[in-house]
């Protein structure tokens, strides 16, 4: 699942979408970038005896240098995200940055899908 959020965002934005925490210490920030973080995945839809459905929950961050475009870009990433299935928590709240060339808003998104 977390394939079609990273292509999706990169493909639209053209910038790196990164697993939360993984950018070492020594790394300059990119000018804008998301970040994601599998905040949980559970099986939903049960009957007879079987989960028929998986539900799966991203925090996304997006940060950038240019702090104008903060909440147009996540407001994007929003309605692109829509149009493939994904359910937003809302247009987003801030998010702390380790560098003070940047700013972030975060949202939370979710996914359910149907597997049988």
């Amino acid at each position: 699942m977390e394939d079609e959020l990273i292509t999706s965002l990169e493909n639209e934005f053209n910038c790196p979408v990164i697993r939360q925490g993984s950018m070492g210490a020594d790394e300059e920030y990119p000018a804008r970038f998301f970040t994601f973080w599998n905040r949980r995945s559970a099986y939903d839809a049960f009957y007879d005896d079987e989960a028929h459905a998986e539900i799966y929950t991203y925090d996304l961050n997006f940060y950038s240098s240019n702090f104008e475009e903060i909440s147009t870009i996540l407001r994007t990433a929003v309605k692109l995200l829509k149009k493939s299935g994904w359910v937003s928590s809302g247009p987003g709240h801030d998010v702390a940055s380790d560098e003070d060339t940047h700013l972030g808003k975060g949202i939370t998104v979710t996914k359910k899908i149907y597997t049988n």
